[in-house]
C-alpha cells in the first residue's frame, strides 16, 4: 500500500453509532493528509468474547484492506481513542475543540463512511429479507423511540401522544408502521391506536438500555444495525434523539424526517453535575454529529436534510 496507514482504536465506552462517528472523523482527518485510516474498536461494551477484539469487523468490511488487516499492527502508528477529548486533541491539538464542528453536512459523513467501510453481505441480506416481507405492500412510516437512558441525561422524554400525533399527521388514520424502540409500553399504545397488524417490529423491546442489557453483545449490535438500516428504508422516519436513527439518515440521504424532542446543547447535563469548564465541549447546534446537523433549524438546512418538522415542545 503506497499511502501510510494509521490505526485508530476506539476504546471509549459508548454506543455503536457514536463510535461510528469516530470512524468518520478519523477518515476526514486522514483524507486531508493523504493517509489511510484503519479504524478498529476494542470498546468492551460492544465486544463479544467469543469473537475478535475488534467489533467493527463483525458487521463491516474494510474497503481499503484485504482480510489480513492485522499485519499493519506491527508497523503502523496506533492511536488509542480513550474518549472524545483524546480524539479531539489528536486531530485538532485541543481537547475542547470538537472535530465534529468541522463537518459540513450529513452527506459528507455518508461519503466518508462508505468510502472506507461496507456493510457485510449477511447483514444486508437479512435487511432485504425483512423489508421484502413486511415493507413493500405500502409506504411505511418508521418510528424510533429511545425511552431508557436518554431521559434527563441527553434529552428530555417525549410523550407517546406526541408520537401518535406526528404519525397521524403525516401518515393518516391507519398508517403502516415499522417500530424500533426500547420502551416496553409504546408498542401497545401504537397497536391500540393504529391496529395490531399495522405495527411491524423485528422484536419486542427489553425495557433495558444498551448499558443495562447484559446479553450477547454481538446480537445486540447486529439487531441495532439492522433496525437502523430498516428505518432507513422507510418513506418517513419519526424519531426521538438518538444516534441510531440519526445514522439511518446517513444510510439513506433521501430519507424524510420528523424530529421529536431535541438533544441537549451540553450533552449529559455536565453543567448540572460538574463545573462546566471542566466538562463542556462547545458543539454546533444540539447534540453530537450527525444528529447536530439534523437539528439545524434554519430553513435551508431543513430542506437539504429533508427534515419536515422539528417538534421540540
Amino acid at each position: 500500500m503506497d499511502r501510510r496507514v494509521i490505526i485508530f482504536d476506539s476504546q471509549d465506552k459508548i454506543g455503536m453509532f457514536a463510535t461510528l462517528y469516530y470512524a468518520v472523523a478519523a477518515a476526514k482527518y486522514c483524507e486531508r493528509r493523504n493517509l489511510i485510516p484503519l479504524f478498529v474498536s476494542s470498546n468492551p461494551y460492544l465486544i463479544d468474547q467469543d469473537r475478535s477484539q475488534n467489533w467493527v469487523e463483525y458487521f463491516f468490511e474494510y474497503n481499503f484492506f484485504d482480510g489480513d488487516y492485522q499485519k499493519y499492527f506491527s508497523s503502523a502508528e496506533v492511536v488509542a481513542i480513550k474518549d472524545r477529548r483524546s480524539l479531539n486533541k489528536y486531530m485538532s491539538n485541543f481537547a475542547f475543540i470538537d472535530i465534529q464542528n468541522r463537518f459540513s453536512s450529513v452527506s459528507e459523513c455518508a461519503e466518508l463512511f462508505f468510502k472506507h467501510l461496507s456493510i457485510k453481505q449477511d447483514i444486508r441480506a437479512e435487511v432485504d429479507e425483512f423489508a421484502n416481507a413486511h415493507m413493500t405492500q405500502a409506504p411505511v412510516i418508521g418510528i424510533h423511540y429511545r425511552g431508557t437512558d436518554k431521559h434527563f441525561d441527553e434529552a428530555d422524554p417525549v410523550a407517546f401522544e406526541q408520537v401518535i400525533q406526528s404519525v397521524t399527521k403525516y401518515g393518516g388514520p391507519a398508517p403502516r408502521i415499522f417500530l424500533a424502540t426500547d420502551d416496553v409500553a409504546l408498542p401497545g399504545a401504537l397497536r391500540e391506536r393504529f391496529g395490531q397488524s399495522n405495527v411491524i417490529m423485528r422484536r419486542e423491546p427489553s425495557g433495558l438500555s444498551h448499558y443495562e442489557d447484559l446479553g450477547d453483545n454481538y446480537t445486540k449490535g447486529r439487531d441495532a444495525l439492522i433496525d437502523c438500516l430498516l428505518l432507513s428504508r422507510c418513506a418517513l422516519l419519526v424519531k426521538t434523539p438518538s444516534q441510531l436513527s440519526a445514522w439511518s439518515k446517513v444510510f439513506n440521504l433521501d430519507l424524510k424526517l420528523v424530529l421529536l424532542g431535541e438533544p441537549y446543547k451540553r450533552s449529559h447535563n455536565f453543567e448540572l453535575f460538574g463545573k462546566w469548564y471542566e466538562f463542556h465541549i462547545p458543539l454546533k447546534n444540539k447534540g453530537y454529529f450527525p444528529e447536530s446537523a439534523l437539528y439545524n433549524p434554519k430553513k435551508r438546512a431543513m430542506e437539504r436534510n429533508r427534515v419536515l418538522e422539528i417538534m421540540s415542545r
